[in-house]
């Protein structure tokens, strides 16, 4: 998912596992409260947050490389679960904001 580029698909998931994509597809709504693409959305999501905290690394970049295909979609998703965009989101929680006030105390 994160380390070429590209999104995992549930047939894709559930057979590296070893299911049925079906089953995977219980499984996931079962153990996660959410669909296969609900949880794959939050993962995505959490390490965008900690992308953008934690790299210098343009948010174009951070969208690529964790599957999504445009930056609007990417800036749609983030928005929609974080209820802030990403840019914003660096500005209130990035590794300068933070470094700075290490610096002024």
């Amino acid at each position: 998912m994160v380390n070429d580029g590209t999104t995992a698909t549930l047939k894709e998931t559930a057979c590296y596992f070893g299911y049925d994509k079906n089953y995977f597809s219980r499984l996931c709504r079962r153990l996660f409260n959410k669909s296969f693409s609900e949880q794959l959305t939050f993962i995505r999501i959490e390490l965008a947050k900690r992308m953008l905290a934690f790299s210098n690394k343009r948010i174009e970049q951070i969208a690529a490389e964790l599957g999504y295909k445009n930056n609007s979609s990417f800036f749609t998703a983030f928005k929609r679960e974080v209820a802030i965009t990403p840019n914003d989101y660096r500005e209130q929680h990035g590794y300068r904001l933070a470094h700075q006030h290490i610096n002024d105390n």
